[in-house]
């Protein structure tokens, strides 16, 4: 006789059952947010990709949708900005301040019932966190033309309740046009000059470009012919030191350069432009946290003749911004007044040679998919640049500084590669291809070659000195940088280039178990040496400990490397791990070199999970990142 089942155990069975398959379900891969119609869902990698045998260092080869990854994968989700007020002034083409007439009737009352006054935003004299306005000046029916590259405007109605304020950026004509040229200018117009664009978005890998910026990719490479480069390596840990070795060609850390407080005698690239007789930018958002601001003073004289500082400093201190959604101002997301900036600018100077560095920071410091919210914008600025023929004499650099150091893919090895391995193009204007064509052949190698932003900067140099002094492109080297648009060398290798053992990529990594009593020895090694750091802010920063071990992996080196043989070889191993009290994730590499059970940590130590305030007690660039204030 069969005994029957008691419902409630019936109930029970079926509650468990659906509760493992649920977790089940979630921990299996899948396919986000229908990552299947991605257009680069069927990347093919040995077509695009060919895997270099002869080469020393072997660029890790990775499908943008490796299916390791799905699960962290999210939608971008689209900035969406409320209209808090209309549109009622505009700066037109010729720099005039203007009504906006379609906007006049949103107010509720007649332009004579208002008073509407605009002031310059000025720079403070030696301050780069301080801004001050100029007189206020009464905006007629007509317009009035605006002599600054920033304005503010604000509109009152017969009661004197302010209905309308607003901050206008443009690039002013005035400022060089009328002002008489200096020799070294003459000299440049009257050669065959190029001009160097530099278009940058921060925490970007190759990979995530791909992913999040298809259309802007495929516009890239398809349309404007350009040369992406897959083995850009990262030199540092964060913005910092890769924007430095671009823009000077120095290690940010040790003796190449001094102070770390003030930059105005530092020898960064636009000031060899500017003493060239080329116009300049120098572009930045989220000015807080700006590459020589953090926690630093930046500049006491403007580094470039147009600055956009300034312009960001006015914004976050008025009322409309307070008002508005987050990543916009007003109606419009943010990133697309840097992006009118920069192409009012080549606009302007689309016949005087120009040199322009943009870097857009918020729209992916964050929130890695955020950036996604932005295909369309960029590519339509690309499509405005390049369809519309203001590139015809500019040499174009599109880039990032690393990739994303805190997203939760981070604590993958695609994550971990990713993040060492920042977007790199260049697009040539075809007159430059007619005169140089060797360098299209250089080009074409070197992308699959391990590169470095010092190899960007030499490049850049290189152009600066083919229009100024007519040298061949492809002969500059500088310190650890080579042109890309001459012969970079198949057995180069990390050392070779200033990349530290920590930020190689030339390595192969094999996961090995976090049981063994040597793993442990080698850990304990790990946080021993973040406490150190911290010895001399012990009365701010908590005393880390460990907390558990996340991964492990060995790091194998390309036979090539090696003779064809590990024997002899140091044992490195990377390792993640978890502290107490911070639950700070750290990443480090260590080596051993002589067999014994004694690892010794190399290069920095990454921390790679979002710190938020905790170390807000300790104001110090490198070490912040590992501080866990005392409360």
């Amino acid at each position: 006789m069969r005994r029957l089942l008691h419902p409630r155990r019936i109930c029970l069975g079926i509650f468990v059952c659906g509760f493992v398959g649920i977790i089940a379900f979630l921990q299996w891969p899948s396919h986000p947010f229908e990552i299947s119609d991605h257009p680069y869902f069927t990347y093919d990698l040995e077509q695009e990709e060919p895997f270099e045998k002869e080469q020393t260092c072997h660029i890790p080869r990775i499908h943008p949708f490796d299916s390791s990854i799905w699960r962290y994968l999210t939608e971008s989700k689209p900035i969406r900005c409320k209209y808090r007020q209309p549109f009622l002034t505009y700066i037109d083409e010729v720099g005039n301040l203007r009504f906006n007439e379609t906007e006049k009737g949103w107010l509720g009352t007649k332009l004579r019932t208002l008073s509407c006054f605009y002031e310059a935003v000025l720079r403070q004299n030696g301050s780069d966190d301080q801004i001050i306005f100029g007189p206020k000046s009464i905006l007629p029916p007509e317009g009035a033309p605006i002599r600054h590259d920033f304005v503010r405007v604000s509109c009152v109605n017969f009661a004197g309740i302010s209905v309308y304020s607003n901050i206008h950026a443009h690039i002013r004509n005035t400022s060089f046009f009328e002002k008489p040229k200096s020799k070294a200018h003459n000299d440049v117009r009257k050669k065959i000059y190029y001009n160097v664009v530099i278009f940058g978005l921060d925490s970007l890998s190759r990979l995530s470009f791909i992913r999040l910026l298809p259309k802007t990719y495929r516009y890239l490479q398809g349309n404007m012919k350009g040369f992406v480069f897959r083995g850009m390596n990262k030199v540092g840990d964060n913005t910092f030191p890769n924007l430095v070795a671009m823009l000077t060609g120095k290690q940010a850390y040790g003796k190449e350069l001094k102070s770390y407080d003030l930059y105005d005698d530092w020898p960064l690239i636009w000031s060899d432009f500017k003493k060239d007789g080329y116009v300049t930018l120098y572009a930045e958002d989220f000015p807080k946290y700006a590459l020589f601001n953090y926690l630093s003073t930046g500049f006491q004289r403007p580094p470039t003749d147009h600055y956009f500082r300034p312009f960001w400093l006015a914004l976050e201190g008025s009322s409309l911004y307070r008002l508005s959604s987050n990543m916009c101002f007003g109606a419009e997301p943010k990133h697309m007044l840097q992006i009118r900036y920069l192409k009012d600018f080549i606009t302007k100077y689309r016949d005087v040679p120009h040199f322009a560095f943009s870097f857009l920071v918020e729209i992916s410091h964050e929130y890695l998919s955020q950036v996604g919210a932005a295909d369309e914008d960029i590519l339509r600025l690309l499509q405005d640049l390049y369809g519309g023929g203001l590139l015809n004499r500019t040499v174009f650099l599109f880039m990032s500084d690393h990739g994303h150091r805190f997203d939760a893919m981070r604590e993958t090895l695609v994550g971990r590669i990713e993040e060492r391995l920042p977007f790199f193009s260049v697009v040539l204007p075809e007159a430059l291809k007619q005169e140089q064509p060797h360098i299209l052949h250089y080009l074409n190698e070197n992308l699959k070659r391990l590169t470095t932003p010092f190899d960007a900067h030499a490049t850049v140099v290189d152009i600066l000195d083919y229009s100024v002094r007519q040298k061949p492109l492809g002969s500059v080297v500088l310190g650890k940088g080579r042109s890309l648009f001459g012969f970079i060398s198949l057995n180069r290798t990390c050392e070779d280039v200033g990349i530290s053992e920590h930020y190689c990529t030339c390595e192969e990594e094999v996961p090995l178990a976090v049981s063994s009593v040597l793993v442990q020895t080698a850990v304990k090694s790990v946080v021993s040496e973040i406490n150190k750091m911290l010895s001399d802010f012990t009365d701010k920063c908590a005393i880390l400990t460990l907390s558990r071990i996340k991964s492990i992996h060995l790091l194998s080196p390309n036979s090539k490397l090696v003779g064809h043989s590990v024997a002899g070889m140091a044992r490195k191993i990377r390792v993640v791990v978890e502290t107490n009290p911070s639950k700070g994730l750290f990443e480090a590499t260590l080596i051993n070199r002589d067999n014994t059970d004694v690892y010794e940590v190399v290069g920095d130590i990454s921390r790679i999970n979002k710190y938020g305030n905790q170390s807000e007690c300790l104001q110090h660039t490198i070490f912040r990142k590992y501080c866990y204030c005392i409360r």
